[in-house]
């Protein structure tokens, strides 16, 4: 479970848009740590955003918040989808891993939902993916929600 507004995941996105915020977060081991294993979903979002919002989405208002949380959303599935191949032999068929993002605006765990709704969240926990473009597909789907389109259309 991630959480939207992460500060982990913001230090991954400065790291990406800012190479050189990278080697002031060098020498905190932990801090190092979670950036590194987060450029791949932050990588995955950006070019999601480009394809879904054109090439100048990161001149619209909210673009880095934009960007921070569909990150923890990529992050979350990733993780999940790692976990389940890395333990798949001990999980057997009674077990099983599946992941969400806690939205601290509504306080629900879940995604963002497809459509419009009141608060554009769809709550649950989520299946990870097990398809070879598993990732950029999901991160279209999400990058497409309403969710992240009014994050980037916020001050």
């Amino acid at each position: 479970i991630g959480h939207t507004g992460c500060g982990g995941l913001t230090a991954a996105v400065e790291a990406y848009l800012s190479p050189s915020a990278y080697m002031v977060m060098a020498n905190n081991p932990s801090l190092r740590s979670i950036v590194d294993g987060a450029i791949a979903p932050v990588r995955a979002a950006m070019e999601a955003l480009s394809a879904v919002y054109g090439a100048d989405v990161s001149q619209r208002r909210g673009f880095r918040a934009a960007l921070i949380d569909l990150s923890v959303m990529l992050h979350a599935a990733v993780t999940a989808s790692v976990l389940e191949y890395t333990f798949r032999d001990v999980l057997g068929e009674h077990l099983g891993v599946v992941y969400g993002v806690y939205n601290l605006g509504n306080h629900r765990v879940g995604l963002p939902a497809e459509y419009r709704s009141e608060d554009n969240w769809n709550p649950g926990l989520f299946a990870p993916f097990h398809e070879p473009d598993g990732l950029p597909t999901l991160s279209r789907r999400l990058a497409q929600s309403p969710f992240i389109e009014d994050l980037l259309d916020r001050a």
